[in-house]
């Protein structure tokens, strides 16, 4: 089963949603081949993900990582805002949000049976 099977070709979000998580893991594994420090904290992986990221782009971190490290996680962040949702709290009021995270909750969810095949 590819990634894209049984997916309309014109649905570009689901399609980069799928690329996006692909690529993420590939560089995320990357980073945790060469750096043994990324294996024990997720903040220094996240970090040193965005930073190769910015590189990519030709920029670069300004945030000192002691600095970085005392933010909460965007797992947390993304979390606690799903719960609030759930509650039928702050939902989202932008009909082309509401749309994208359905569209991305799906593509994630493929993803997810996509790689637990592989």
């Amino acid at each position: 089963m590819g990634l894209t099977a049984g997916v309309p070709s014109e649905d570009e979000t689901y399609i980069k949603t799928l690329l996006e998580f692909a690529s993420t893991k590939e560089l995320v594994e990357r980073i945790l081949e060469k750096d043994t420090q990324a294996r024990n904290s997720d903040k220094w992986l996240i970090y040193n993900t965005i930073n190769a990221i910015c590189q990519k782009f030709n920029r670069k971190l300004f945030i000192p990582y002691d600095l970085f490290n005392s933010f909460p996680s965007y797992e947390t962040i993304s979390r606690c805002r799903r719960k609030l949702n759930e509650q039928g709290k702050y939902l989202p009021t932008d009909p082309e949000v509401i749309k994208r995270r359905a569209k991305r909750e799906r593509a994630v969810r493929d993803w997810a049976i996509v790689t637990k095949e592989d």
